[in-house]
C-alpha cells in the first residue's frame, strides 16, 4: 500500500505519522524500535509494547540542521535491523523528518543514488516531502557517502527546488493543464476556441 498506516520502506524499515502508531499496527509489523524525529512529540505516550524508543528531537523547519543527525540515524537504524530488530522512524506526519531519515539510510546502506532513494520511499509512501533544508542535508550527505551528487537544487517558480521534484511539478502542470483544455473543450464555452 503506498500510504498505510505503517509505510515499508525495507525488510525491517517502516516509515510513518503519528496516526499510523497504535498497538495493533506495531504488533503486526513486529517492530522493536521507535525512531521519533518529532520535537512535538517528545512526552508521546506510546502503546504499552516491549518497544526501545529512540528520540531525536527535531523541527520541521528549512533551518533545522537535520544533516548533524543522519549519520547518527542511519547507524542506529543499520545496528538495530543487523542484531534482528524492526525500526519505525516516525514524525508528526511521516512527510518530512522521518523520511530525510529513511532516504537517507537507502543511499547510505543500500548503495543507491538519492535519487533512485528517494523514488523508492516515495513509490512505499506517496506522501513523503522533505522541506528544502532537508533536501540540501540529504544533497550533502550523498556526496559525503557517495562522493557525487545525482540530485541538485534548481531555480523554479516557488523558488530553489531539488530537481528530483522538477520532473513531478511539470508533469503536474501539463496534467492540470490538459484538464482544463479538455474541460474547456467539452463544455463548448462560448467565445474560447480550443486549438489540440
Amino acid at each position: 500500500m503506498r500510504h498505510s498506516a505503517l509505510s515499508e520502506i525495507t525488510e525491517n524499515l517502516y516509515l510513518s505519522g503519528i496516526g499510523g502508531i497504535n498497538a495493533e499496527n506495531l504488533q503486526a509489523a513486529k517492530i522493536t524500535h521507535v525512531i521519533n524525529m518529532a520535537v512535538e512529540l517528545d512526552e508521546y505516550s506510546y502503546p504499552d509494547l516491549d518497544l526501545q524508543i529512540h528520540k531525536f528531537s527535531l523541527r520541521d523547519s528549512v533551518d533545522e540542521d537535520i544533516y548533524i543527525r543522519l549519520e547518527e540515524c542511519v547507524q542506529l537504524i543499520d545496528d538495530i535491523q543487523k542484531d534482528g530488530g524492526r525500526i519505525l522512524v516516525h514524525c508528526v506526519a511521516g512527510v518530512s523528518r522521518s523520511a530525510t531519515v529513511c532516504i537517507a539510510y537507502l543511499v547510505k546502506i543500500h548503495q543507491i543514488s538519492l535519487r533512485d532513494a528517494y523514488q523508492h520511499v516515495l513509490e512505499c509512501r506517496n506522501v513523503v516531502f522533505p522541506n528544502n533544508g532537508f533536501w540540501r542535508a540529504l544533497i550533502q550527505y550523498e556526496a559525503c557517502v557517495r562522493g557525487v551528487n545525482s540530485v541538485e537544487m534548481r531555480p523554479y517558480i516557488s523558488g530553489m527546488e531539488p530537481d528530483s521534484y522538477l520532473g513531478e511539478l511539470e508533469n503536474e502542470r501539463l496534467t492540470k493543464e490538459l484538464v482544463v483544455v479538455s474541460f474547456i473543450s467539452e463544455a463548448r464555452i462560448p467565445g474560447v476556441a480550443v486549438w489540440i
